[in-house]
């Protein structure tokens, strides 16, 4: 199967199931398609209070819901769903960035797109931060390239330095796949203290070079078409409390100096980064909180 078939075919996590009906709705461009995907989350840490948006305290669950067709069901269970018609904070589901990807993956595969999630970095949140985040990438025939959508992005965005943000087409100067930065910044171009999941998260395993190894094992998932939650471990980044070893260093350069999908295949076949049937998923919003989950096979 050559690339451009495997990111036409859902994954296991974008497929929609039973709510497949509700992207045959949309029409099939990008910028139909981002403006279906946009207003069906709310941000976990970046939409505002829950109280005050009319969100139960317990709706926090709704980020470990890991698989399109269940986050159809749930945002539908709140409010129908009308593509590309605003909602209301309390009717969207409770997500992050890896929700908007994941779902926009999922319609643009429906409508026979190329399509992946890349896990990485924003250089467009916060000046002089590179910030945690997961956006989808398109193929455009009409172009032979791929494009970096942002389906998060409700409103145009604005740089610092003033340059505006396509978020249908996001500069890869300002958003960098695990892959890239993680390549990049060990040739000295990024300092690696400037990547971090939030500025004022100081736990060491969220910033600096332990969460650049974790976007590699989670991009080099995605280009598998794994779009994992983002508090899921496997692999060599399971290290937790010590750095890794020149060895794993060495892995790791291999990893993401890879630019081809025959390559991505190939690193992906290793067990330092090949989902197991279990992982560790992590929660975000309970400091210490694991499960073990069990991952279904595509």
């Amino acid at each position: 199967m050559n690339e451009l078939d495997f990111y036409r075919q859902q994954s296991v996590f974008t497929e929609p199931g039973a709510y497949a009906a509700i992207w045959d709705s949309v029409n099939p461009t990008i910028e139909d398609m981002k403006a279906a995907i946009t207003p069906l989350l709310f941000h976990y840490r970046g939409d505002g209070d829950f109280a005050e948006n009319g969100i139960a305290a317990e709706r926090i669950e709704d980020i470990n819901l890991r698989y399109a067709g269940d986050m159809l069901a749930h945002v539908n269970s709140l409010q129908p769903i009308v593509t590309g018609q605003p909602r209301a904070a309390k009717d969207r589901m409770v997500g992050c960035c890896r929700d908007w990807a994941l779902l926009f993956v999922s319609l643009a595969r429906h409508h026979g797109f190329p399509a992946r999630s890349r896990v990485g970095f924003s250089g467009y949140f916060a000046d002089g931060w590179w910030i945690d985040h997961t956006i989808a990438e398109i193929w455009d025939d009409s172009e032979q390239r791929w494009r970096l959508v942002d389906a998060q992005l409700r409103e145009p965005w604005t740089l610092a330095s003033g340059q505006q943000v396509n978020p249908e087409d996001i500069s890869r100067e300002i958003f960098l796949p695990g892959l890239d930065a993680w390549h990049r910044t060990r040739a000295g171009e990024f300092d690696s203290a400037t990547f971090v999941v939030a500025p004022d998260l100081m736990i060491p395993d969220l910033r600096d070079w332990p969460y650049l190894r974790h976007n590699v094992v989670q991009d080099i998932a995605s280009l598998n078409r794994y779009e994992m939650l983002l508090w899921d471990v496997w692999g060599i980044d399971n290290i937790e409390g010590r750095d890794p070893t020149a060895e794993e260093l060495a892995t790791l350069d291999e990893a993401a100096a890879a630019t081809t999908f025959d390559q991505w295949r190939q690193i992906f076949a290793q067990e330092e980064y090949a989902v197991p049937e279990t992982v560790q998923s992590f929660h975000p919003d309970k400091p210490g909180h694991m499960d073990l989950i069990q991952i279904p096979r595509n």
